[in-house]
């Protein structure tokens, strides 16, 4: 058997002061992290009671709430695009994607017998499926993106029509008013981006248990 290895003291002595530093590091990052969420959290609260004092009319508060459904839902499909693209990253396409080459290239010829033919046949099937799937999976994302911008001009057209019916309205303070209603819409967005990047993080620990788990590989693009 071989001798175990020791360190010496200066050894010892470098690698404590690399762990102490590494945790420093850590912590400040933690504590930054917690300290602007803190701050986020505390705006947003305050823009809230800012905003709940306003006596907005009918359509008014109709555009607002607009404005926030609209971002709700394209953050919706921001989500299912980053969690698509994780997918790509990762080399594990969803089972829909297997589901696909039953249809595109099916496996009717199957020689017993593995000669030049086979080999020849194989990759060419292999070939067509791994140029659909890809053609396919440009498709989804260049739809994602489409809808995302679809959700972009929606929210432009209402802010358009908020900040107008304030401006139009008796407000004296109509500018003011929007520059307070648009701050808190865009802070929302904010949080709930967060709060999409903190699930999708946590999804692929998940997603990756489960690729390594999977016995078959086969929705991958390569």
């Amino acid at each position: 058997s071989r001798p175990i290895a020791t360190l010496s003291m200066n050894e010892v002595d470098r690698c404590l002061k690399e762990f102490i530093v590494c945790q420093r590091k850590y912590l400040s990052i933690r504590n930054n992290n917690q300290l602007v969420n803190f701050q986020e959290d505390l705006s947003e609260k305050e823009l809230f009671t800012l905003v709940s004092a306003y006596s907005l009319t009918t359509n008014q508060n109709e555009h607002m709430h607009q404005l926030i459904t609209i971002r709700e839902q394209q953050v919706k499909i921001w989500e299912q695009l980053l969690m698509l693209r994780m997918r790509i990253l990762d080399k594990f396409l969803p089972q829909h994607f297997d589901d696909l080459e039953h249809f595109i290239a099916p496996n009717i010829y199957s020689p017993v017998i593995s000669n030049t033919i086979a080999i020849q046949f194989k990759n060419k099937h292999y070939k067509i499926i791994q140029e659909a799937k890809r053609s396919w999976l440009n498709i989804t994302l260049h739809a994602y993106e489409i809808k995302i911008q679809e959700y972009d001009r929606q929210y432009q057209y209402e802010l358009v029509q908020l900040k107008s019916r304030l401006l139009n309205s008796m407000t004296l303070n109509g500018e003011s008013m929007f520059h307070h209603l648009n701050e808190y819409a865009n802070s929302r967005t904010k949080k709930l981006k967060a709060d999409i990047h903190h699930r999708v993080s946590s999804y692929r620990k998940i997603l990756l248990q489960n690729r390594q788990r999977s016995p078959s590989t086969k929705n991958i693009i390569g």
